[in-house]
């Protein structure tokens, strides 16, 4: 115990210690710092520190990377404390409220939420979704996790495993995720002529997945966007076929990706992001004058 103490164990981050940075930031977010009342505008690049507040608004997201490697998404209306809250935490974050995806680097990482503690395994990727009343859904896309539940409960979760935990801290069944779909057409960095309507610019498509119900296909205008899971050109769950057509697509490019969700409703890993982009059609040539 002693040697564990004193040479494997890592020290708790104190209050105010520098221990992230924001890599991409998208909409409406805020910061306020530690032991701060005053919440700022978040700016790329910003550093973060234990007790910092991060917050999304509707349709804006943001990106963390922590100096031990893990790299977190902040989805729309989210609030993140960093380093556990604003009390002293051997966590990395607390997810307050809202979406999170993340990934973890060589380290292994611990996520609490209101009613659980997640320490996700080196190289492990998930989510964690605290809704309003307080339930939490844990899922784990890659890697492995443990999840202790404040009543006690403890799940070890694998690849595209999931558990639900209730606002009391009682946990479900861990349930099985489907895996990402392949995408299939367009090709990566395809370009397509624009169409007009009610012929369709682009079809997409993509391989069904095992116990994939229905699918859901995000679509945005940028990169930054895409990663940081925005949906701001095109979000359309529920698609029961592998194949969706879009009509009246302008000029510009455009990224996507797939999701499978289950028969319970629950939704898996997205694809790889993979983009396409909406040219003016060539002018016809003119037909050769018989000399």
């Amino acid at each position: 115990v002693a040697y564990w103490y004193f040479f494997v164990r890592k020290p708790v981050p104190k209050p105010g210690q520098q221990i992230a940075r924001l890599t991409a930031v998208e909409g409406a977010v805020k910061v306020k710092p530690n032991a701060k009342e005053a919440w700022q505008e978040a700016q790329l690049s910003d550093q973060l520190h234990v007790g910092d507040v991060l917050q999304t608004e509707t349709r804006a997201g943001a990106q963390i990377q922590f100096n031990a490697g893990s790299l977190v998404t902040v989805r729309p209306d989210s609030v993140v404390y960093i380093g556990g809250s604003a009390e002293s935490s051997s966590a990395a974050w607390r997810v307050q409220s809202g979406r999170v995806n993340f990934s973890d680097g060589d380290e292994a990482t611990a996520v609490v939420t209101p009613t659980v503690r997640t320490t996700a395994l080196e190289n492990a990727t998930g989510n964690i979704d605290v809704g309003e009343g307080g339930e939490t859904g844990v899922k784990i896309f890659r890697g492995q996790a443990e999840v202790e539940t404040t009543q006690g409960e403890r799940i070890t979760l694998g690849e595209n495993q999931a558990v639900q935990v209730d606002a009391a801290g009682k946990a479900g069944a861990r349930v099985e995720l489907p895996p990402p779909p392949t995408l299939v057409a367009p090709a990566a960095k395809a370009q397509l002529p624009r169409v007009a309507p009610p012929d369709p610019t682009a079809r997409l498509s993509w391989n069904a997945v095992k116990s994939g119900v229905t699918y859901r296909v995000a679509m945005d205008y940028n990169v930054t966007q895409a990663n940081l899971l925005l949906s701001a050109a095109l979000d359309e769950p529920g698609l029961t076929a592998t194949t969706h057509d879009l009509e009246g697509l302008d000029v510009g490019r455009y990224f996507w990706r797939v999701a499978a969700v289950n028969e319970d409703g629950l939704e898996g890993a997205f694809s790889r992001v993979s983009f396409f982009a909406v040219v003016e059609p060539a002018a016809p040539q003119p037909t050769p004058t018989p000399e």
